[in-house]
């Protein structure tokens, strides 16, 4: 006859409580969409010979992004009395801000011809104008939904000065360096 004591009881509903909190921890900060979003915003020259902007990110994940919005967006700070701030928002329109996939990571190695999970945005507003002034500043929001889990992610970059612009055009794949200047 089999005989369950308090004690094992008690262990057996200990340990699976411990079990069940590991695999959460695991689900929601393991399997959490992960991208990577460039430092700089590169200004470069495109096919109409017009002056654009193009922020750069990719994924990170080995599983595919979906539901993915980008938003651009300019903060002004003026000075609130007797003391704060106030931030004013102004929405930067993208040539593009939604997209419905962005494939899974690959290693560069594999990336000969296409690099599906790299991305960039692209701008025709004067953003060169909004980094020099002090008191305005860039901020590029990223939403997307993880491929298998389906959990969303916020990634947030905020641009603050001019010295975040480079003329030129990005690196190709899984990298941000920025491979051609304009002269």
């Amino acid at each position: 006859m089999l005989v369950i004591t308090y004690q094992d009881f008690l262990l057996s509903i200990a340990s699976s409580l411990i079990a069940s909190i590991i695999f959460l921890f695991l689900i929601l900060f393991g399997l959490r969409p992960k991208i990577k979003i460039s430092n700089i915003i590169v200004l470069d020259i495109d096919e109409n010979n017009e002056e654009c902007y193009r922020i750069k990110f990719y994924n990170t994940s080995i599983f595919s992004a979906y539901d993915v919005n980008v938003d651009l967006i300019e903060l002004e700070e003026r000075p609130a009395e007797p003391f704060g701030k106030h931030v004013y928002y102004k929405k930067i329109d993208l040539t593009r801000s939604n997209f419905s996939v962005i494939q899974h990571w690959l290693p560069s190695m594999m990336c000969k011809n296409y690099a599906h999970h790299c991305t960039q945005v692209k701008t025709y507003s004067k953003v060169r104008d909004t980094l020099k002034d002090n008191h305005r500043s860039l901020q590029l929001k990223i939403t997307l939904r993880h491929g298998l889990t389906g959990l969303s992610k916020n990634f947030i970059k905020n641009y603050h000065t001019d010295a975040s612009l480079i003329k030129g055009a990005f690196e190709f794949g899984n990298s941000f360096k920025v491979v051609k200047k304009i002269d």
